[in-house]
């Protein structure tokens, strides 16, 4: 849902999405990816790159 709404340019309510789905799967590196873009595109840049570094570890994470 989050992703359909990123798209749609809904970033507040896609990230009131992403946030819930956080919750449940921490060390998903796909809703931390798409987490940190909706950030960036809020203009939330610092914590925007944060979650885009958190995202490139846990897939790292994934690759070994």
């Amino acid at each position: 849902m989050a992703r359909v709404l990123h798209r749609e340019r809904k970033e507040a309510e896609a990230l009131a999405e992403l946030n819930v789905a956080e919750k449940y799967a921490p060390a998903n590196h796909k809703v931390r990816l798409l987490r940190g873009q909706v950030l960036l595109r809020l203009g939330r840049k610092v914590e925007g790159q944060a979650e885009l570094a958190e995202a490139k570890r846990l897939f790292n994470n994934v690759l070994n």
